[in-house]
């Protein structure tokens, strides 16, 4: 392990969030380290690699090398089989999460963070000097701010007071895996509901450019049984892909689809990404929401330092950031969700579906209201969220 043993600020996680974090904390002059416990971030990969630009370019502009494919059209399909595609869709993307994720680190490296991979932290401790101390098999490095981005249910943040435990109804199980078929268009997503292959959740085909695409779902674990994810996966990957030339990269993970976990500030200690539950509790996207996360924290933590001195009292910036940007539209995000589990009968969906596959120049706002058609508070919700 290198010398240093203290630093100002500590990130643990290398992921879009706390490599931002460590960006935006470095380039502001403070010493930073950030651990991982990989060899490299986002390995395995464990999402569809989508993102809008809009969400995106709050925090960083799109690199043209990180896109794998140009997504021009949603193709939604009802349990009966029925399709709406949608074409104003903003401007959005596939892209490649092995390179994405490499750059951001880079680029915290590049700001002067130091990053320290293959590096396991065992546990996390407020010291009786005001300090935090993160443990590393016999080792420790120590920080006046602590940065977690460990990931869901985050282990080092129950170490430091919070309550990370998500209940079934807040967490879905997914599974994915990395699909070759002729069929696979490029441009177009496909997102599947209905009971027979997600349920209580949907699943998607993301394209990675023609005739490939990373396939996976997402079922609430209220309606979930152990393994019973990556058994949905088989049979929806069969019934899609019966002609399928390769199937690769098939691995699990859980996904927060809550509100964010309130406080995102104890002491000296933020928490960014998933370890904050800071995800689209509607689709389960959150890299846009990492992001910026990151961001917000690593400000917050320059801000805290005043002529050497740190005052972590002023890190209550980032939740208030948080909470006016994002953290709002999660919550309504979160709302719908939990309006939707009610009514998530595949006889709902097709009702739906019917009335809006004869309609042209869709959006997402038009699928929204039409979903909640009836339900005036959802309604404002939703035009709260996509105006």
């Amino acid at each position: 392990m290198p010398d240093k043993k203290h630093f100002n600020v500590v990130v643990v996680g290398a992921g879009p969030a706390g490599a931002n974090a460590a960006r935006h904390a470095a380039l502001g002059g403070l010493s930073v380290c950030l651990l991982d416990r990989l060899e490299a971030p986002s390995h395995p990969v464990r999402c569809g690699e989508g993102v809008g630009l809009k969400g995106m370019s709050l925090s960083v502009a799109i690199k043209p090398e990180w896109i794998l494919s140009a997504i021009r059209r949603v193709k939604m399909i009802s349990p009966s089989g029925t399709l709406v595609e949608l074409a104003n869709i903003g401007e959005s993307y596939i892209i490649d999460r092995s390179i994405f994720d490499s750059d951001i680190v880079k680029s915290a490296i590049e700001a002067g963070a130091e990053f320290r991979n293959n590096t396991n932290v065992d546990a996390a401790e407020r010291l009786t000097n005001g300090k935090y101390a993160c443990h590393i098999g016999s080792e420790k490095v120590t920080a006046d701010c602590l940065v977690l981005a460990d990931g869901v249910e985050s282990r080092l943040a129950r170490d430091l007071g919070w309550n990370t435990r998500l209940s079934p109804s807040n967490m879905e199980t997914c599974a994915i895996a990395r699909v070759s078929d002729p069929s696979i268009a490029a441009d177009a997503i496909e997102f599947h509901v209905g009971n027979r292959f997600a349920p209580g959740g949907y699943a998607w085909v993301m394209p990675r450019g023609e005739g490939i695409a990373n396939v996976g779902l997402g079922i609430l674990g209220s309606h979930s049984i152990s393994g019973g994810a990556d058994e949905f996966l088989t049979a929806f990957i069969n019934h899609r892909f019966p002609n399928r030339t390769d199937l690769t990269n098939r691995n699990c993970g859980g996904v927060p689809v809550a509100p964010w976990l309130d406080p995102l500030v104890r002491g000296g200690v933020m928490i960014v990404g998933d370890a904050a539950r800071q995800v689209n509790a509607l689709n389960g996207g959150g890299i846009a929401y990492a992001l910026h996360a990151g961001q917000l924290a690593g400000e917050a933590a320059l801000l805290a330092f005043v002529n050497g001195k740190f005052d972590e009292t002023k890190l209550s910036i980032y939740q208030k950031k948080w909470a006016k940007g994002h953290g709002k539209n999660q919550r309504i995000t979160n709302d719908l969700k939990n309006f939707l589990i009610t009514r998530r009968d595949d006889a709902f969906y097709d009702r739906i579906a019917e009335s809006l596959k004869k309609r042209k120049a869709l959006g997402y706002l038009s699928v929204f209201l039409r979903t909640f058609a009836g339900h005036p508070v959802m309604m404002w919700k939703t035009m709260k969220l996509f105006g």
